[in-house]
Parts: structure tokens; C-alpha cells; sequence
């Protein structure tokens, strides 16, 4: 019987898999205008607002198209034979177009009818928007672009193709994967050119007319200063849309299409962020620029060169003496407070923003305590709501489990969450108002909660050690907390003799939001010590502390 179902779920998804391929096939030909017999229920590959990952699709999938297959494709990715061209004032770019037929540009009334003879004034705002979008994406933000594909498309510049695109698709960017450039690093880099539509005056985009186009010019270029200057993980297409979707607002924040896509993000925040589109996680970047200023982001992708996005952007916010653990927990922290939670020292628009789903109804704290059990996918974040007499609590919490992360895992990790009022150890977290919590997991530096009571912020730390007792084994650690200390901390532990068993200059790590010294039991000599109460001495900037424990031998 097992083996019957393991077989069905096997056909079962190599079917899906098999339609997949054909839906992309499908959608690359019919854009392209390639006429091949479709499936009487085609529907088109949902890309979202942007074309540019079909062609990411089809390059992860390569090996599973047939050569007739391959042949059509191949075709699709030249580019198209349109009636005039005209190259910008800047001289970069080189924009093609009709002036007759049913891809001449034009604009629009408010009524939504075509304007007669408008192509020229459309053309004119191609080429007066594209040439902003470079100066502030290379010459303002500091992106690479040095791009030269020779005579393609008539001669050296990038060229942009305007054409009449599906319903709701705005650009789409497309690259010869068979075709990559010279290695700058282990990412493959590519040539691109550009393909916007003629008008945008379908209801179907959530914004229209030149606002629209303006945020397609600036997505768009992004995907290209991407594919050329920095190379292409095809796995992680989520952070080259977030990447884009954040350069529109960074260029034109006059424009708020990003909105249209953040409901997305704000309703599962559950999920890995590796998992979603990208286009939801425009916020990422928004919080990453307020943040820092846009060189984090500019410097994660010269890592980009050489690691997947996520060990690349860990090694940019290293560079800024942060990390990423530290980071996504403030980030979930700052998504808690939009809408009509906006508050200021957070997003500049959060009140536009939408607010995060709570895992649950408000949980009643009856007999003076409630008890969550869960679980989290890495770089997810779950909100929980406690009310307790006149006060309401917040529970914001995260799983940073950076390696399972950076692997792209799908599986979760169970935590439980305790909140109560006769806390039976001191290792909870004072919450005000006679309350504690405790956050209840195996992998303590994994993990990220913070408390809300009455718009005031409690990270899941004291001046407690965690865990007390300390079950050592020579490899468990318990965590010393510094605050927001994170450099070198000198570190002394004695017996409750005041002997010296371990000494070091130590560098805090960062766990649960706030930064530790770690110790795993063993004295300076590399002996596991005895069971028994231990002291601890920290130093670090001005401040000086001790502390007792108690230590068991496992």
C-alpha cells in the first residue's frame, strides 16, 4: 500500500512538473508570437507584473525541453523587428517602435480613449524617463552598467523595445541563457534587451499611463544592470523582483505600484521569505535603505558575484557591523507598526502600508497563564495577540536559522511560547504588569521574539544567563547577554571558590535579538568542569558585571 502511494504521488507531480514546462513553452511562444498548437485550457505562466522571470524559468527547466521545443524558444529570445528606432539624449539607449499598427504607442484621455498622432510624445517619455532611471541607479546608487552589445539591435546602446504586451504584463526583460558573458565571478552574466508596452492603459495594471511606465523603466533596468553587472542565481528570483520592485520606489517615489503587492507579504509573513515572488518584498528593501542608506544593498550585490543573495546580503550588513539575524528581527518589529499602528522611526509611508495577520484570535490569559506551540520555516516571522485584564501583548517571533535558511529549507522548526504571571525560573523576560514570557525552543540562537505591552518594546532577554540551570555537555553554550554590545567582551568564570576555570576576550554573538557571550562549559584547558554554582565576570566598554549560575554535567 505504501509503495502504491508513494508511486501516485510520484506520477502526481511528475505530471505537474511535465505541464509546468509545457505552460512555459506555451507562454514564451505566444508572446513572442510564435504560432504552436496550445492545450484548448491554456493558461498563460502567471509571472506577475514582470516577464523576466519566465525566461529564468525556462532557463532552470532547459534540460527538459524537447529540441523542437528548444528551437522555438531560442527564436523567441530575438528581438523584434519593430519600424523606427531613436537613440536617447544621453546616447545609452536606443528605443524601437511602431508608428502604425497594433503596437504604435500612444497615450490616453481620462476617459481612457487613445489620443490620435500621440506616439511621438510617448516615444519622448521613454527616452527622458530611461535616461533619469541611469542617473540615479549608476550614477546616484552606484549599480555597475557598462554595457556594450555591439550591433545588436542597431548599435552599441541598451536597447528597448515598445510593444503591445498581455494584460497586466508591464516589461519584461529577456537574456540568452545559452549565451552568457565572461565570468566576473561564479554567477553567469548575461546581455539583455528591454520590452515594455505601448500604452499602459488597460485596467488590468494597477497603475497607468506614464506613472507605470515610469516604474516598468526603473524594474526593468534593474533586472539588466542585474543580468550584466552581477550575474544571475536562477533559484533566487525573489531577490532580483525585490530587488527591482524596491529600485521603482528608490527612483520614482512619486509612484506607489509597490502597493499593490505588499497585502502579499503582510499576510504571510509565515512564510520564508526565499518563498515569496519578490514583488511583496519591496518592504525588504525599503527597510534595508532606511536603515542603512542604499550602499547596503548596492554592496550585497557585488557579493552577489560570488554567494547566493542571502549569504551575500549577510556579508553586506557584516560590513556595517550588523547581521542578518539581528536585522530580520527588527525588520518584523518595524512591519508591526503600519497602518493604523504607524508610528514614526519606522517607515516613512507605513501608515499606506497594510498590517500583519496574526496567527491566531487574541489569546485570553486565563489562570494567569497561556501557552503557544507552533512552528517556523527559517526567515519567517508569526504575530501573536494576548490580552490579559486591560492590557493587550504582542508576541513577534522569528526564526533566524541562517544555515537552514541559506539551503532554502521547507522545514519548520517547533517552538513553544509561554506567558504567565508565576514565572517558575528566571530566565522569562519581564513583560510589565506582573507578566513574564519565555519563548521555548532547542536551538536558542535561532530564533528572535519580541514583546509588545502598551507600545512599549521588550526583547526576550534580562540581565539573566539562558539557560539556568546549564545542562553542559561541552558542546550546549549558555548565553551571557551584553545589550547591544558587539565588540570583544573579556569574559572570566570562577567556582563559587573564586577559582578561575576560563578566561577569554570573547566576540558576542547575536541571538534572540540582542547580542551574547557564549561559554560551553569547558575551562581554559579544554576540560569539561564539574557540576556546581559558577561565577561570571563580564567587561565590555565601561560596564562590569557578575552573575552566578548554576552548572550540571550532563
Amino acid at each position: 500500500m505504501k509503495v502504491f502511494i508513494l508511486l501516485v504521488l510520484f506520477f502526481g507531480f511528475a505530471f505537474s512538473q511535465d505541464k509546468k514546462i509545457e505552460q512555459i513553452y506555451h507562454t514564451i511562444c505566444d508572446r513572442a508570437g510564435i504560432e504552436v498548437e496550445k492545450p484548448v485550457d491554456f493558461k498563460p505562466f502567471d509571472t506577475g507584473k514582470c516577464g523576466f522571470g519566465l525566461y529564468v524559468e525556462a532557463f532552470r527547466n532547459w534540460d527538459k525541453f524537447d529540441e523542437i521545443q528548444k528551437t522555438n524558444i531560442k527564436k523567441s529570445l530575438e528581438r523584434p523587428s519593430l519600424q523606427a528606432s531613436i537613440v536617447t539624449a544621453s546616447g545609452r539607449f536606443r528605443i524601437h517602435f511602431d508608428t502604425t499598427g497594433v503596437n504604435e504607442p500612444f497615450l490616453f484621455d481620462e476617459f481612457g480613449n487613445k489620443i490620435p498622432n500621440s506616439w511621438r510624445m510617448y516615444i519622448d517619455s521613454v527616452a527622458k524617463y530611461i535616461d533619469s532611471v541611469y542617473r540615479v541607479e549608476v550614477m546616484f546608487l552606484g549599480f555597475e552598467f557598462n554595457f556594450n552589445d555591439d550591433t545588436l539591435g542597431g548599435g552599441s546602446e541598451y536597447d528597448i523595445y515598445i510593444q503591445s504586451l498581455p494584460a497586466g504584463l508591464y516589461g519584461e526583460t529577456v537574456f540568452d541563457y545559452s549565451s552568457p558573458l565572461p565570468r566576473g565571478g561564479k554567477a553567469e552574466r548575461y546581455l539583455s534587451y528591454m520590452r515594455i508596452d505601448n500604452s499602459y492603459s488597460e485596467s488590468s495594471y494597477y497603475t497607468r499611463g506614464m506613472d507605470a511606465l515610469k516604474v516598468t523603466l526603473a524594474h526593468e533596468f534593474g533586472h539588466a544592470i542585474q543580468l550584466l553587472s552581477y550575474g544571475l542565481w536562477e533559484n533566487d528570483l525573489w531577490f532580483y523582483e525585490m530587488t527591482s520592485t524596491w529600485l521603482e520606489e528608490a527612483v520614482f517615489d512619486e509612484v506607489n505600484d509597490y502597493y499593490a503587492y505588499l497585502p502579499r507579504f503582510f499576510r504571510f509573513t509565515n512564510t520564508p521569505v526565499y518563498f515569496h515572488d519578490g514583488y511583496d518584498l519591496a518592504i525588504l528593501g525599503i527597510f534595508l535603505q532606511q536603515r542603512f542608506s542604499h550602499r547596503i544593498i548596492v554592496k550585497t550585490w557585488e557579493n552577489v558575484r560570488d554567494y547566493t543573495p542571502l549569504p551575500a546580503l549577510e556579508l553586506a550588513l557584516n560590513s556595517f557591523n550588523s547581521g542578518l539575524k539581528r536585522e530580520f528581527v527588527e525588520f518584523s518589529l518595524w512591519n508591526y507598526y503600519t497602518g493604523s499602528r504607524a508610528k514614526t522611526g519606522y517607515y516613512k509611508e507605513a501608515g499606506n502600508y497594510p498590517e500583519v495577520r496574526f496567527e491566531t484570535q487574541p489569546v485570553v490569559i486565563t489562570r494567569n497563564e497561556a501557552l503557544v506551540e507552533n512552528s517556523a520555516g527559517p526567515l519567517s516571522t508569526q504575530y501573536y495577540m494576548f490580552v490579559w485584564r486591560n492590557d493587550t501583548i504582542v508576541a513577534i517571533i522569528s526564526n533566524v536559522n541562517l544555515s537552514e535558511a541559506f539551503n532554502r529549507s521547507e522545514d519548520e522548526f517547533n517552538f513553544q511560547y509561554h506567558i504567565t504571571v508565576n514565572a517558575p525560573s528566571g530566565d522569562y523576560a519581564s513583560l510589565g504588569n506582573g507578566l513574564k514570557a519565555k519563548l521555548k525552543v532547542g536551538d536558542f540562537d535561532n530564533w528572535g521574539n519580541l514583546n509588545i505591552l502598551s507600545l512599549s518594546v521588550v526583547s526576550a532577554e534580562s540581565d539573566n544567563v539562558y539557560p539556568n540551570p546549564f545542562y553542559a555537555d561541552g558542546v550546549e553554550k549558555i548565553l551571557i547577554p551584553v545589550g547591544n554590545w558587539n565588540d570583544e567582551v573579556e569574559l572570566k568564570i570562577f567556582t563559587a571558590g573564586l577559582d578561575l576555570v576560563y578566561s577569554d576576550r570573547v566576540k558576542p554573538e547575536f541571538n534572540f535579538g540582542n547580542y551574547f557571550v557564549s561559554w560551553n562549559g569547558r575551562s581554559s584547558a579544554g576540560d569539561l568542569v564539574k557540576t556546581g554554582v559558577y561565577i561570571y565576570f563580564i567587561s565590555y566598554g565601561e560596564k562590569e558585571r557578575l552573575g552566578k549560575f548554576v552548572l550540571i554535567r550532563k
